[in-house]
């Protein structure tokens, strides 16, 4: 998603970076540890719900 944003912004990979709230894009290991929360039983309360897992960048 980022990708395209920046692309059709015409920005460089800094520029879009710095674009998101964080400051930076989420790693891999961030995404995976949201997933496995959602997979797990503590995740049990969460009925519809979506999960936000792009830094704050929104399109």
């Amino acid at each position: 998603m980022l990708r395209r944003v920046r692309e059709q912004r015409g920005m460089t990979f800094e520029q879009g970076s710095q674009a998101i709230p964080i400051g930076r894009t989420n790693t891999v290991e961030e995404m995976a540890r949201t997933v496995m929360f959602l997979a797990s039983n503590n995740a049990t309360a969460l009925h519809g719900s979506l999960v936000d897992v792009t830094s704050g960048m929104l399109d």
